[in-house]
């Protein structure tokens, strides 16, 4: 699983725009569909990262 949530969050980086310049009040719903996404995405990345360091 920790490989197809790093594969998700390279592509992120070259798919998805950046919204750290934007205010949050200006945004959009798809906006706020992106931001979850990325969320999820970076949450998951980082538990599943941390349960494979437990395993080794």
């Amino acid at each position: 699983m920790y490989y197809l949530f790093y594969f998700l969050s390279i592509l992120n980086k070259l798919f998805l725009p950046n919204l750290y310049k934007r205010k949050m009040v200006n945004y959009k719903k798809h906006h706020f569909l992106v931001l979850g996404f990325k969320y999820w995405v970076t949450k998951n990345l980082l538990y599943f990262k941390n349960e494979q360091n437990f395993k080794d």
